[in-house]
């Protein structure tokens, strides 16, 4: 069958029904048996869903991001083809509290910047980015500086803070009802959470920044070599 060939190709765009068994049938001339069989392949490939009173929705497409490079989220955006923006809920000065602290490597109650953003591919929200600055040195940032369309990475390696790289977690999660909202997810929808602590290339942590993806639209892959090899 071709309708997986459709949805790849975009002729079938996601959040579009998928006709019914017996419509495809008939669109394929095929049997019920290969129908189905088709139906249950594009859903193991994740390209569809069935929806119980809704029937089959397309899927959105899911995009690689490799887990041994450190990149921003507009970079990632460009590089899948889209276009990269973000929802400011909050930029402001806050005092560090005990884990923010202990991941900047600076003091209890140390001025830091706390920047709040949904983040969007084209109009859609995709993620979360909870992230707190080390206030130092030449880590000054106005408010000006900030606006829907900012890369941090961008804003400062302009300021000349380079950076090197980072130390991530990752692991899947069922949203809180405030995440849920932020993101438009429905009850059933994971996440995938993130705690990425940035350094700069004399190794001192610059970021540390607490990431919500939704999981129906990304994905990652790393490359691995036997131990030994």
């Amino acid at each position: 069958m071709k309708l997986k060939e459709a949805i790849e190709n975009n002729e079938i765009k996601e959040g579009e029904k998928i006709p019914s068994e017996k419509e495809l049938q008939e669109i394929f001339g095929v049997s019920r048996i290969t129908v189905r069989k088709a139906m249950e392949d594009l859903e193991n490939d994740q390209l569809v869903k069935k929806y119980q009173g809704k029937g089959t929705i397309v899927m959105p497409t899911k995009h690689n991001y490799n887990l041994q490079e450190l990149t921003s989220f507009s970079s990632d955006v460009q590089q899948a083809g889209g276009v990269s923006s973000s929802i400011i809920l909050d930029f402001k000065v806050v005092e560090a509290n005990v884990k923010v602290a202990n991941n900047l490597n600076i003091d209890l109650g140390e001025s830091v910047y706390h920047l709040k953003r949904l983040r969007m591919m084209g109009d859609k929200i995709v993620g979360l980015h909870d992230a707190y600055i080390k206030k130092r040195g030449s880590v000054i940032i106005s408010p000006e500086e900030i606006n829907n369309h900012t890369s941090l990475y961008k804003l400062l390696n302009d300021k000349g803070i380079n950076l090197k790289f980072a130390n991530e977690i990752l692991e899947a999660r069922i949203p809180d009802e405030k995440t849920k909202k932020l993101l438009k997810l429905n009850n059933k929808q994971a996440i995938f959470f993130k705690e990425r602590i940035t350094y700069d290339h004399n190794n001192n942590p610059i970021e540390y920044v607490e990431i919500y993806y939704n999981a129906d639209i990304y994905r990652y892959k790393v490359s691995m070599s036997l131990k030994g090899e």
